[in-house]
């Protein structure tokens, strides 16, 4: 055969190595089944190769007949409706749209819902099956249908290539009111997705390109059915496989099978940011039948005629900026049993939302930052606030890895609070900074089911690109992505913002901070931080969306923490001298094996905005009173060392 690649003509016509022989002829079997040769062809070519290698030809047979049990490779060349309540089914057409929509991949890619739903009640027994069937074929069309048989991977599989019969002719085979389908314990029944000729088996075969395939066996079920729910495919069925997927039939309605190809790929593009399994491509797949047994479980009929009315319809959806009407009973129904997503930080932070903490140049922002880190990766309050320990993703953009390890060092020390492995991760992208709409994909690629609830980015600027943090249609682009970034991975995801120039106590919080005033009113939290007249000390402001009014307080800054303490939170700063740096905070940074003046002012720089005029003053006395001396080297240690 002309069709076989040079790997399996090489194992023709060269003896096997010992430990190889039965991986190399199944792997040979699978090449001529995907060659299109039958059973008996395959086997009288490769049992004379399986003797010549030294495998008993019983042995030599059941391989090659495993190979065949599998499927044929193929080559690449929300609004919604729970399952019969009772409305008529929609009418089974070749092709349902009007004008047929041009087939390239939608504008948009379908963002994944983060939260979990549980599918709708299963319907069961021949009655599903009677659905199923009715509302995806017409009553002449052909159905071809395979009980299934245990493979010996465990699993099952079709154990031929299918029966065919009419629907009616099916139908009135079901009108006994048992299963018909004989079959291995454990196996279930297999039906293509799609019409074909009598006897037919094969893509060559099909009269009607009507479904695609979707599955997402890799995520949870309860995850898998808001994707189909929310992202309004036209589906005819959604069949649970009885297994660990859900099975949705897309109706694609395509006149040919290169129409077909072409609406196949775009929704794969689609869904290119959640993929569902790309085997299923081809028009005469194997799916589940609905209504039968799998062993102990059941193949499950959830859902008939949901989402959109038509392909067209859809690609029109997909295509669009505006977000879908939707019917206000089907909101009210869709979340009256859905939990809401779980709180991180007591009157704060839900899972899954965007929160900003606003504050002034040198306001210690990083370190609140990485308190919050460590405060939620261990469970621990922050600011007095009670946390959910969750898994967290500190996105380092701005500070060299060694100094921000000294900093998380300081802050898990001061906490009392080990680092748990595998609860905080910091991700050092220093010199890798670029536009959010850049760097997105490519971080959700990397952590998305790494199981985060909380992604600090800091700072925020750095994804700015070459957007500029005044115009309000590029900051809610970049804010968009921040967004993306929360809904594709489940996570809230928290950043700090700068506050303007000048003193800001006379304006409301929200809009103290700088820039576009999109950063004030795109998150769901927002929190100020506006300096109090008592020195080292600020007023946290929060503006909430989904939480009751939360009080202001204040914390108190002691290195290298922030503290809450009893001060009326409504004494803010007045415009004035700024505070003085106290001498006990120099010497916090002071190392314990002493260090020059100009290592000294750096690490004072990094929680203080302290000019170097200042430093030395402070420097002179704290020599004049003996607490700091100086060595012959010049570096400073500490009098009492």
């Amino acid at each position: 055969m002309n069709d076989l690649p040079a790997a399996t003509r090489r194992y023709l016509s060269e003896k096997t190595p010992e430990g190889e022989r039965n991986t190399a002829l199944f792997a040979a079997a699978c090449q001529f089944r995907d060659a299109g040769a039958g059973g008996d062809e395959a086997e009288a070519a490769l049992l004379p190769c399986a003797a010549r290698d030294g495998l008993p030809e019983p042995e030599a047979r059941k391989a090659i007949r495993s190979a065949f049990r599998k499927q044929p490779r193929q080559p690449i060349r929300h609004l919604h409706r729970f399952m019969d309540r009772g409305q008529p089914a929609r009418p089974v057409t070749h092709n349902a749209d009007a004008q047929t929509p041009p087939a390239k991949a939608p504008a948009r890619r379908f963002s994944a819902p983060a939260s979990v739903a549980t599918p709708p009640e299963a319907r069961e027994g021949i009655m599903a099956t009677y659905l199923h069937l009715e509302a995806a074929y017409g009553p002449d069309e052909v159905i071809s249908i395979a009980a299934g048989a245990m493979g010996e991977d465990g699993r099952d599989h079709p154990a031929c290539a299918g029966e065919t019969r009419t629907r009616d002719e099916w139908l009135k085979l079901l009108e006994g009111g048992a299963d018909p389908w004989p079959r291995e314990p454990g196996a279930g029944v297999f039906v293509r997705i799609n019409p074909v000729k009598a006897g037919g088996k094969a893509d060559a075969d099909v009269t009607a390109f009507r479904h695609a395939l979707l599955e997402w066996d890799d995520l949870p079920v309860d995850r898998q059915w808001p994707i189909i729910r929310d992202s309004r495919l036209p589906v005819t069925a959604v069949i649970n496989s009885g297994g660990r997927s859900l099975h949705a039939w897309v109706r694609v309605d395509a006149k040919n099978a290169q129409e077909y190809r072409e609406r196949v790929a775009a929704l794969h593009e689609y869904f290119a940011d959640c993929p569902p399994c790309a085997k299923n491509k081809n028009p005469s797949r194997f799916s589940r039948l609905a209504g039968v047994a799998r062993g102990d479980a059941r193949q499950a009929l959830l859902a008939t005629g949901i989402g959109a009315a038509s392909f067209g319809e859809w690609h029109a959806e997909a295509n669009s900026r505006l977000p879908r009407i939707v019917d206000a009973s089907d909101l009210l129904a869709q979340h009256a049993e859905e939990p809401g997503p779980p709180v991180l930080v007591a009157g704060v932070l839900h899972q899954g939302s965007k929160m900003v903490i606003g504050g002034g140049s040198k306001s210690y922002k990083t370190w609140a930052l990485t308190d919050l880190a460590a405060s939620v990766a261990s469970g621990l309050p922050w600011w007095g606030l009670q946390t959910a320990q969750a898994r967290v993703l500190y996105i380092n953009f701005e500070i060299q890895p060694y100094f921000y390890a000294r900093r998380l060092g300081d802050v898990v020390t001061a906490k009392i609070c080990p680092v748990i492995p595998g609860m905080l991760d910091v991700w050092n992208l220093r010199g890798h900074a670029a536009s959010l709409d850049a760097l997105v994909p490519e971080i959700i690629a990397r952590i998305r089911d790494r199981g985060y609830g909380l992604i600090i980015i800091d700072p925020i600027y750095k994804g700015l690109g070459g957007r500029d943090e005044n115009r309000a249609g590029d900051v809610a682009e970049l804010l968009n992505e921040v967004e993306r970034l929360a809904t594709q991975t489940g996570a809230a995801v928290v950043f700090g913002a700068h506050f303007s120039k000048g003193n800001q106590s006379g304006k409301q919080s929200v809009d103290r901070i700088g820039g576009s005033g999109v950063f004030a009113r795109d998150p769901d939290s927002i929190l100020t931080l506006t300096p109090h007249e008592e020195p080292f000390c600020y007023t946290v402001e929060a503006t909430l969306r989904n939480f009751p009014h939360l009080a202001p307080f204040v914390i108190r800054w002691s290195f290298p923490l922030f503290q809450p303490v009893s001060l009326d939170a409504g004494k803010l700063k007045k415009v004035g001298r700024p505070e003085a740096v106290p001498a006990a905070d120099l010497l916090e940074r002071l190392g314990a094996e002493g260090m020059s003046p100009k290592a000294w002012l750096a690490a004072v720089q990094e929680v203080h905005d302290l000019s170097r005029a200042s430093f030395y003053r402070i420097l002179e006395k704290l020599v004049a009173t003996g607490q700091v001396q100086k060595s012959e080297a010049g570096i400073y240690v500490r009098a009492n060392r």
